[in-house]
């Protein structure tokens, strides 16, 4: 069984009720949540905000999890960039068009 077919087996039996669909069964993740992004200075200044991308990486695209801005209580969030294929990523909208 592929990965395609498993995925729509999966989807089948849930009847459509789980918590997240991914679209694509090769989709990539790559979690740098711990990376010290805001630790880095150039030019002997911190960055105020740091992001990446991937190209090449994941035959469907790629979910990257980033740590987000520190506030000023210490605590920081979460920054995820997420990159699609035209097709999943048309589907994607179509679908947070409808549900959000």
């Amino acid at each position: 069984m592929n990965e395609d077919d498993a995925i729509g087996k999966l989807l089948e039996e849930s009847e459509g009720k789980e918590d997240f669909i991914v679209y694509g069964a090769k989709l990539t993740f790559v979690d740098l949540e711990e990376a010290d992004f805001y630790e880095v200075k150039l030019n002997g200044k911190k960055p105020i905000m740091a992001n990446c991308d991937f190209r090449g990486v994941g035959d469907q695209g790629v979910v990257l999890v980033l740590p987000g801005l520190e506030d000023d209580g210490g605590n920081n969030g979460r920054m995820i960039t997420v990159s699609l294929l035209g097709k999943e990523l048309d589907q994607l909208k179509y679908k947070l068009e409808r549900e959000w």
